[in-house]
This record gives C-alpha cells, sequence and structure tokens, in this order.
C-alpha cells in the first residue's frame, strides 16, 4: 500500500501547477528516496511505514486549505522524529519534502 500512495503522490506532484519546474523535480527526487526508505523501513515496522506514506500522501493533497496543509506537514514531519537514530536518511528526506510543501503551501 505505501508504494500505491507514493505512485499518487508522485501523480500529483508531476500535474501540480502550483510547483515550479525546480521544486517538482525536487520534490519528485526525494519521493524516490522516500519509496527507497519506506521499503527498508517496513522490513521492521510496516505500520510506521504505511503511517509515514499516509502522512505524505495527507500533506500534498491538492484540495486543501492552508491549515490543513500545514497540519498534515506537521504531523508528517512528527511522524519520523523517532527514527532520526535509527533510519537518519528518512528523517532527512521527509524533513526536506515539508521544508519544499511548506514554503509552497502544497
Amino acid at each position: 500500500m505505501p508504494g500505491q500512495m507514493i505512485n499518487e503522490i508522485k501523480a500529483r506532484i508531476a500535474g501540480s501547477p502550483k510547483l515550479s519546474d525546480e521544486n517538482r523535480e525536487a520534490l519528485l527526487q526525494l519521493l524516490k528516496v522516500l519509496r527507497t526508505e519506506v521499503t527498508d523501513l517496513s522490513a521492521t515496522s510496516v505500520e510506521d511505514a504505511y503511517n509515514i506514506t499516509a502522512q505524505a500522501y495527507a500533506a500534498t493533497r491538492p484540495e486543501q486549505n492552508e491549515d490543513v496543509i500545514q497540519d498534515a506537514i506537521a504531523n508528517l514531519s512528527s511522524s519520523v522524529k523517532k527514527f532520526e537514530g535509527s533510519h537518519p536518511r528518512l528523517k532527512q528526506t521527509v524533513t526536506d519534502i515539508c521544508s519544499i510543501l511548506a514554503r509552497m503551501g502544497s
């Protein structure tokens, strides 16, 4: 299921008129890393891998108002805090995704 959600996020990003080419490309590259990191995490915690992917999915929903988007970004960011030591690349990737989305309002 996380792979399917990441594919849907990728489609949203690819088709979003809100994104500059630079931000679109950066997010698409980060999604590749996210897919790898979530796959690795799912070997030890399927639930956490799903939750992180679901939070990313929620943060990129296009039909949301700004407050909902910011809440979703905050939830995504907090969902990886406990992995800072064990999965630092996952933490950094999610932090980078959140940073781009926050600057743009998704």
